[in-house]
């Protein structure tokens, strides 16, 4: 009986509203019948609650796209975010949303190595680099004429490994330290020191001695880093009074060293091998009529990876 009586008074209600002419007003609630068969009411309750929400937000509803998003604006209305693009992401600045590419939505973004000196611009969007700092590696020693004594091996060059906030930064200088060069009958040239700003450095080797002090160069020290790792020191080269041959150059974080140079074959100490590694010292023979270098080191590398 209680839904027939309800449907009885629908019926009339809708009889008075559809009966009524412009501008009537058809009930208390000051619901009134529009000119062009609306109806208008000064108050939308549902509920016993009025809805405040403006007629443009409430049509925001009708044909709402497939994937969309409502979302409040920045003038506090609501707003529609349509979809994005296949594989992107919702992402938040802490203030408003968007959709970006799935990298957009944290993590590692991007890499530029350094093997020469310059400039670390940041790309659009980079909040955290990883930095890899690597020095210089040193060269062997050198031999002296007519001897057939080995030379010491050079240090390797040092690591700094650290995560820097780059929020606030826009670019930072980037010092890549050089290789160690060989001299003959004296000990190597040291390697240069590589640095990230003022973040990290990783200091280069030391030459390895010549066969009257075969000890090899010592590896360099990091400062500055997360993780400070010392460069790999230059191999000696034994009793400089007996016929050797020469020290293998340090190894780098990034790999080994330069081979030792057997005894007896007058010749010039092998280049390092990996970046920031070592040179291997010379050796001469007793018929050689002239000296032998030490191997060069490798110069040095940056690493920067780029997160957001």
């Amino acid at each position: 009986m209680s839904r027939a009586r309800d449907l009885a008074n629908a019926a009339g209600n809708l009889a008075i509203v559809t009966g009524a002419s412009s501008g009537t007003v058809v009930n208390e609630k000051s619901v009134v019948y529009g000119a062009s068969g609306e109806v208008n009411a000064t108050t939308l309750q549902v509920a016993g609650a009025a809805i405040s929400a403006s007629p443009t937000e409430i049509n925001t509803l009708d044909a709402l796209s497939r994937g969309s998003i409502l979302y409040g604006n920045a003038s506090a209305a609501t707003t529609v975010l349509v979809k994005g693009s296949a594989d992107q992401v919702l992402t938040s600045d802490g203030t408003d949303i968007a959709w970006a590419d799935a990298g957009g939505g944290g993590g590692f973004t991007s890499m530029q190595v350094f093997t020469s000196s310059g400039t670390w611009t940041k790309p659009a969007g980079i909040t955290k680099v990883k930095v890899t700092v690597v020095g210089g590696g040193a060269a062997g020693g050198g031999s002296a004429a007519g001897y057939g004594y080995g030379a010491a091996g050079g240090g390797a060059g040092a690591t700094a490994i650290k995560v820097i906030d780059v929020s606030s930064i826009a670019s930072e200088t980037v010092t890549i330290g050089a290789h160690g060069d060989g001299n003959g009958n004296a000990a190597g040239d040291n390697g240069g020191n590589s640095s990230f700003g003022s973040h990290a450095t990783g200091n280069g080797g030391s030459g390895g001695g010549a066969i009257a002090y075969p000890v090899g160069g010592d590896g360099g020290n990091a400062s500055g880093g997360d993780i400070n790792i010392k460069g790999g020191d230059g191999h000696g080269a034994g009793d400089y009074q007996n016929a050797t041959a020469s020290g293998g150059g340090g190894a780098s974080y990034m790999g080994g060293g330069a081979a030792a140079v057997p005894a007896y074959t007058g010749t010039n100490g092998y280049e390092g091998q990996a970046y920031g590694s070592g040179g291997s010292g010379a050796v001469t023979a007793t018929n050689t009529s002239g000296d032998r270098s030490g191997g060069p080191g490798v110069a040095g590398i940056i690493i920067v990876e780029e997160y957001t």
